[in-house]
């Protein structure tokens, strides 16, 4: 079964949005505590993990990836950063409304096509 084009669209522009997240990364953990580190770098390779389950067409990944979206601002909330108020402005609540919103729209008119285990 191929994978659909907005699929692959989809998968590569989050492949290299978790690329530029890598710089984000690097800059963190020299200035970071180490629970802090340690969460983006979790949430860095959770990313990676769905996006491997989109690409792959197994319906782990889209839900990975939400649920983690989710978490994310759970604990945004629960652990707000210094900075806070920036990502609570109007756009930055577009944008975290967006993202989702723009996700579910490329995956959900195939989410019949989604496997839920290995048949290759």
């Amino acid at each position: 079964m191929k994978r659909p084009l907005p699929i692959t669209i989809l998968a590569v522009v989050l492949i290299i949005l978790a690329a530029l997240n890598v710089v984000s990364i690097v800059a963190t953990v020299g200035t970071a505590s180490i629970g802090r580190t340690s969460w983006i770098i979790g949430t860095f390779v959770v990313s990676v993990a769905s996006i491997y389950g989109l690409w792959r067409m197994r319906i782990w990944g889209p839900i990975l990836y939400l649920a983690s979206y989710l978490v994310g601002w759970i604990a945004f909330f629960v652990f707000p950063p210094a900075d806070a108020s920036t990502y609570l402005s109007t756009t930055g609540l577009v944008i975290a409304i967006a993202i989702p919103a723009i996700y579910l729209a490329v995956v959900l008119p195939y989410r019949n096509r989604f496997r839920f285990q290995e048949i290759d």
